[in-house]
């Protein structure tokens, strides 16, 4: 498994990051059969650019997404979801402020 560090620059790499992947294994898009994805726990922007992009890629290409969990060291992978999709799994709800813009 390879494993690459997104962190500060996700929603710049992580596309060219897995077109990589499926370079360097000969895979096309179109050979895939599933997305899987971790939804959490983990930073609220990465949960969000990371799921959407799972999301999105299952459904352009019309296959299932799962979610992924690491649970004591072990690596499983969920059944599909009834959704279609998964969502993300917060830490915490999120911190919504004021604008500051709409404060004075």
């Amino acid at each position: 498994m390879k494993e690459w560090d997104g962190k500060g620059d996700l929603s710049e790499t992580l596309l060219s990051e897995i077109e990589k992947l499926l370079t360097s294994s000969q895979v096309k898009l179109e050979d895939l059969a599933q997305i899987a994805a971790f939804p959490g726990p983990g930073s609220y922007t990465g949960l969000r650019i990371g799921i959407t992009v799972a999301n999105f890629l299952s459904w352009s290409l019309e296959i299932p997404v799962v979610a992924g969990e690491i649970s004591r060291g072990k690596l499983s992978i969920a059944r599909e979801t009834n959704l279609g999709f998964i969502l993300p799994k917060y830490l915490r709800p999120a911190h919504i402020t004021t604008s500051r813009k709409s404060r004075f």
